[in-house]
Parts: C-alpha cells; structure tokens; sequence
C-alpha cells in the first residue's frame, strides 16, 4: 500500500546505495512542503524523473529546499518520522535499519537549518512556490491579488524583503499591486519584479519591535549553538562576546543605559573570560581574604562564563544579566576606596531599580516630590543661615574695656561726656 503524502509532515526517505551488500546507511529526513512538477525538477535539479513518482518540494536538515522525486527507485523505503508502524517499502534489496535516532539524519540544532519551527517551515513554503512559479508558471501555484487594506489600527508591515538575495529594513508595506502574491497563512509573500515581499498585518503600535519578528527562528535570546565535540557544546568568550548584540525591547524595569555590552566587550578584549578577570580584581583590589564580597564576585563571574560559553545566551540583551553584570560592577566599585570597608550607600542608585527600604507602598511620584519639596526647603534654610550671617559680620563693634561693670560702646562714651558738661 502506498503511504498517503501530506504537507507540512516530516518524512523519512532511504535512498538505494550501491552495491547492494554494502553497510546500509542511514534514514534522511525530509519536511514534506508542497506537490511540484517535472518541468521545476528539471529546473533546478537538472534531473528527469527516474520511475514517474510525485515530485515534492522538500526542505532538508541542511536548510536546502528543492523538488524532489519520491518514488523506487530512488528510494528504496518512505515513512512518516513518527509513524511507529512498519515503513513503506517500495523497493526493498536489503533489510533497512530500524527507523530510531540514531539511524536517521535529521533535524536537530546542531544542523544547519536546526530546528523545523513553524516560520522556518512556512519561509521554506514561501521559496518553494517563488521557485515553482519561476520554473514552472503554468503549473498550478497558490496566488491572489496583493494582500487586502488593513482596518483602522492596524498596518501591513513588510517584515523581510529581497533582491536579488539581498535583505533589506523592515518598512512600511505600501498598498500597490504587484505580480502576484502568495498566501502564507497569516503572511504575504508579494512579487514585484525582480523583489519579494515578506508582509503581515500587524497592529500600528508593535511596529517599533515587529523587526524582531524576522530572525525569529533564531531566538534573540540566544546565539548559534556550537558544538565542540558530538556530545559538548562550547565557544571562547570571546568568540561568544563577537556574535552577541543588544535588542531593546523597550520593557525593561531597570533605570538608566545598559552597562552589560560594554563590560562584556571590555572583558572579551583583555581577559578569556568573566572568572579570569576576577582573579586578576582580586589581586589587584586589596581585599581581605575572607571578604564575602570574593564569593560573591567569584560565582556571578562564573555564571557569566557558563552562560556565555557553555548555553551561549545572548547576554547583552537580557533583562537579568543586566542585573548581575550591574551587581559585579557595584562590588568593584563599592571598594575602591577602602577595600576593608566597602561603600554600599548608593547602591540602589548604582543597579536602577530605585530605593527599596522597608515595606510600605509609595508612588515613585510622590517620593519624587517630597525629595523635590525637602531639597527647596532645605536650599531656603541655606540661604537664611548665610543672610543671618551677613548681617553678623556687618555689624559695627566698639572699642574694648570700660573697666569692670562699666559700660561699653556708644552709650558708655556718651555718659561720661554729659558728666562732665555739667
């Protein structure tokens, strides 16, 4: 019984090798995209069908996409990849090795195309039908006329674009009809010319970070894996630094510019990593050797290492390590000035999350203003106590003496000059 070909389904082929007693090799992968034709085979693959099978467009673990002939021979077995009945065997000259992982050449991260999700499908969807509308425009492909105006709110936004393999900004999607457009589900992909559009209709206030939505089959929070043996995953520091870049996404709780890209690419540049440079701080500090401070800078130094090593995050634009990379820096900072004695005073100042003494709920506005009315009131006070001042320093002094009980000044000249007069 034939096996029923469905899209979007992922799909275990076994190709006939030669000779045949030789070790069979392994199962590959493939996500099933679209049907295509033979004159688009022919196009791009430069081969003719073999047996008269169904040609499908296929994406790879590689990341390629391209028709492909699903018929014996090539193949001598087709199964769905989490299908656990029994493959369908078209051609069988040899027993086929059991359909588990490890006789299967499939999609995983360490691959190139990584892992098959959903906009990385549908992006593959998108290039089969550009490329079986342009090697094949008689056959049948899915294409309407440009996307519709969006309601009020909302915008199309072209999200990515080409020429000739080019990638531009994201822009604004101008409603002018093209020569053709194809549906993608919530997507447009919409040709002009030489060009192709990437639109979907987003609300008029996410355009700011709908750029993000691009790369989104590779998560902003993290860098490409690489893997230093089959079992290790690993990067230098500073290799990892290079490939990390800051995304403001505009949420963030913390006060103030991020500090995290600028001390990361300090240390990428003149130590191998966040622990090395802190022993180079410690020697160089004065700290006591039983300061708690040096744990405490040790293990934030290792977090670092580990994340940007071993998981290779993409540090610079998390919320949280903004906060540890703030942290490691205040540590240095707070004992500067007398390693035995660190200065936390302003420490909340220093990280950017505000004053957090006590329990009691207040508005950051009304501490604002009370700060504001406390420093005019105070600046009034000033200027009282140096106008008191003044008037001190400007007030005429007599001469001294008068003897005991006598008295001094005007008065004092003034009485013994009626005394004598009379």
């Amino acid at each position: 019984m034939a096996i029923q070909l469905e899209p979007g389904r992922n799909i275990c082929l076994y190709y006939q090798s030669d000779p045949a007693p030789a070790p069979p090799g392994p199962w590959h992968e493939r996500i099933l995209l679209e049907p295509g034709s033979e004159k688009a085979m022919m196009g791009c693959t430069g081969e003719s069908l073999f047996n008269g099978g169904t040609v499908w467009w296929v994406l790879t673990p590689d990341g390629d996409v391209y028709p492909e002939e699903l018929a014996a021979p090539p193949l001598e077995g087709i199964a769905y990849c989490d299908d656990a009945e029994v493959p369908h065997l078209q051609r069988q000259v040899r027993p086929l090795p059991p359909l588990v992982a490890a006789h299967i050449y499939g999609f995983r991260a360490d691959r190139p195309a990584g892992p098959p999700t959903p906009l990385l499908v549908q992006r593959a969807v998108a290039d089969a039908r550009v490329e079986q509308y342009s090697l094949d425009s008689d056959s049948a492909v899915q294409r309407a006329g440009p996307p519709p105006a969006p309601p009020a709110g909302r915008v199309l936004w072209a999200i990515g674009s080409s020429v000739d393999g080019d990638q531009e900004t994201e822009k604004d999607y101008q409603h002018v009809p093209g020569d053709f457009a194809i549906g993608l589900g919530s997507y447009w992909l919409v040709k002009r010319g030489p060009q192709f559009l990437m639109v979907q209709e987003v609300a008029r206030q996410d355009t700011g970070v709908i750029k993000l939505l691009r790369d989104q089959e590779t998560d902003a929070r993290v860098i490409p894996v690489k893997w230093k043996t089959v079992r290790e995953r690993g990067r230098t520091f500073r290799e990892a630094v290079a490939l990390q870049e800051h995304h403001d996404f505009g949420d963030s709780p913390l006060q103030g510019d991020p500090g995290l890209p600028w001390l990361l690419t300090e240390v990428a540049q003149s130590a191998e990593g966040m622990v090395t440079r802190h022993h180079t701080w410690l020697a160089a500090s004065g700290i006591p050797s039983g300061d708690r401070s040096i744990h405490e800078h040790f293990a934030i130094s290792k977090i670092f290492d580990l994340a940007v090593e071993l998981d290779q995050l993409n540090t610079m634009t998390l919320t949280s390590f903004e906060l540890l990379g703030r942290r490691l820096q205040l540590i240095g900072q707070s004992h500067v000035y007398n390693p035995s004695n660190p200065d936390y005073s302003n420490s909340d100042d220093f990280m950017g999350w505000g004053a957090q003494r006590g329990a009691a709920l207040v508005a950051p506005s009304m501490k604002k203003r009370a700060a504001d009315a406390a420093r005019d009131r105070a600046a009034v006070l000033k200027e009282g106590r140096k106008l008191d001042e003044e008037i001190r320093l400007r007030k005429p002094k007599g001469p001294k003496g008068g003897g005991r009980g006598g008295g001094g000044g005007q008065d004092a000249s003034a009485g013994a000059s009626g005394a004598q007069g009379s």
